[in-house]
């Protein structure tokens, strides 16, 4: 076997091992789904309460929030506080490329993504059928018959394309998490800057559209409020909705982020003198 893809899987497994000795990885496995179930709840409970389609994109973006503050503050801390227990200088002693070192945290925490992402969404798909289910669109004309929009199979199709585009800006969390904490030596600081950068790329995306492919965390839940809004019979979303494919830049621009982001990090991770 080729010598780095050997260093990968033995760094893999170690990662691995870490990541599942970390209490914070386990109050996010927990923490995620039960904030799903504690917005459903309160959805459903409004004077005019929220339901189908509008009640998924609703829960689950608020489990998507969270998922990307935990995941944010296990990749500041991926790092650093390695360096403070002196577990990084014994793992920079051994012949293993601080960049195969280094991607090896990235995959273990691209996969948490995928474990936060689909445990939101299982929460939110059982409490949107708990609470009546999903049914097609239609809106209220006074005085007449309710007019069918999107069908009960035009709205799923929707509500998959839309669900899949929602996951590439979360792994900019863990990216981004990765290179602010090969960069600053404490974890508290380090989750305030990630913090701070990930709310000021969510506005610069907001305010600027066109940058907002570039700035991953402003297209977190961009996804689901085109659903809520597709869902209350918003014909004007439509074309926004049908644009988000997987080939879209809404799609890959996150990814392509994150690469990027994770290639920096690996760089100055690898410049970081042994202390």
């Amino acid at each position: 076997m080729n010598p780095l893809i050997n260093d990968l899987l033995r760094c893999l497994r170690f990662e691995s091992r870490k990541l599942v000795r970390r209490n914070l990885f386990w109050m996010s496995l927990a923490a995620v789904p039960l904030t799903v179930v504690l917005s459903g709840w309160a959805a459903t409970t409004l004077a005019q309460p929220v339901e189908s389609y509008a009640l998924f994109a609703e829960v689950s973006s608020w489990g998507f929030l969270l998922a990307a503050f935990f995941l944010l503050v296990l990749g500041c801390s991926s790092v650093n506080e390695e360096g403070i227990c002196g577990a990084l200088r014994a793992v920079r002693c051994r012949p293993v490329s601080p960049a195969v070192y280094l991607l090896a945290k990235a995959l273990v925490l691209a996969v948490a993504t995928l474990v936060l992402a689909t445990l939101a969404l299982i929460a939110a798909y059982l409490w949107t059928e708990r609470a009546g289910g999903f049914h097609a669109v239609s809106i209220v004309i006074p005085g007449l018959e309710d007019t069918e929009v999107y069908s009960a199979a035009a709205m799923k199709h929707f509500t998959l394309g839309l669900t899949i585009a929602q996951v590439p800006p979360l792994f900019f969390s863990s990216g981004l998490g990765l290179l602010v904490s090969a960069a600053i030596d404490s974890s508290g600081l380090a989750v305030v800057l990630g913090l701070l950068i990930s709310a000021g790329l969510g506005g610069l995306g907001s305010v600027q559209t066109d940058l907002a492919p570039l700035c991953p965390p402003a297209l977190l839940t961009r996804p689901m409020e085109l659903l809520g809004e597709l869902a209350r019979a918003n014909e004007a979303v439509q074309p926004q909705v049908e644009a988000w494919t997987l080939t879209s830049a809404p799609v890959w621009g996150p990814l392509l982020v994150t690469g990027v982001t994770t290639l920096v990090a690996m760089l100055v991770f690898s410049k970081r003198p042994v202390r």
